[in-house]
């Protein structure tokens, strides 16, 4: 993880009410900009698609929208046609709760 500040949350109800109606309209901003951001990826994926539905040398292209940049990267057809949703695994990932979790942070930032 990046060295450096640690950013927190500002509490909203805390700011004057212009800066609350920036804030507000920034939120509903960004909001709409992820539902273009899924739609234009979702759209360049089926125009791909529709293109080269037998994919490019055992490929596919997949398609992501961040920060205002159409990306691209090409996967393997096998995984694009098995990408079913997994099951639910509740021993994945780390365990934040945890105590140990708490000094491994701590000695890494040491």
């Amino acid at each position: 993880m990046a060295k450096g500040v640690e950013w927190k949350r500002v509490q909203a109800k805390a700011m004057n009410s212009n800066t609350q109606k920036i804030y507000a309209s920034y939120i509903k901003k960004v909001n709409e900009a992820g539902l273009l951001a899924t739609e234009l990826k979702q759209a360049s994926e089926a125009e791909w698609v529709e293109k080269n539905p037998n994919g490019i040398n055992g490929q596919v292209a997949i398609f992501n929208a961040i920060n205002g940049v159409l990306l691209f990267a090409f996967k393997p057809l096998d995984l694009a046609k098995n990408k079913g949703r997994k099951e639910f695994d509740a021993d994945a990932g780390e365990n934040p709760f945890a105590p140990a979790f708490g000094k491994r942070v701590e000695a890494e930032a040491a």
